[in-house]
């Protein structure tokens, strides 16, 4: 096995196990959520609380599940993007290495040519 090859599983293999973080993040989150909004229903319907201080600490606890939701919300995005540049890189390294001849130089490379044509500047990639 060439060093592409592995590089290009392992990556492909951290990209799904992200993705796996993110989905379990978000489902997590969501319940979290659910809780956030019954709760803040009932707090706003409470016009006339039996114990204000009471209600005005449940209150201060539901702001910050909400600041905390906002903040999962940020981490599973960041992850889900992260487990999507791995898994693209992993399958990228994965088919190079797939595309690698014998002797180890890759069957297909771009080389930049440029001249100047007749009356023109010109520019093409040779593959």
């Amino acid at each position: 096995m060439n060093g592409e090859l592995i590089a290009g599983l392992t990556l492909g293999g951290l990209g799904i196990a992200a993705a796996g973080v993110a989905t379990s993040l978000a489902i997590w989150n969501g319940g979290r959520y659910d809780d956030w909004s019954a709760t803040n229903e009932r707090l706003s319907k409470d016009s006339n609380p039996p114990n204000p201080t009471d209600h005005a600490i449940e209150q201060q606890q539901n702001d910050n599940l909400a600041r905390s939701i906002r903040t999962t919300s940020w981490v599973t995005v960041s992850v889900g993007v992260a487990s999507a540049a791995l898994l693209t890189s992993g399958v990228v390294l994965y088919l190079r290495s797939r595309r690698a001849n014998r002797s180890g130089e890759v069957t297909a490379a771009a080389s930049p040519i440029v001249g100047v044509g007749p009356g023109s500047l010109s520019a093409r990639w040779a593959f």
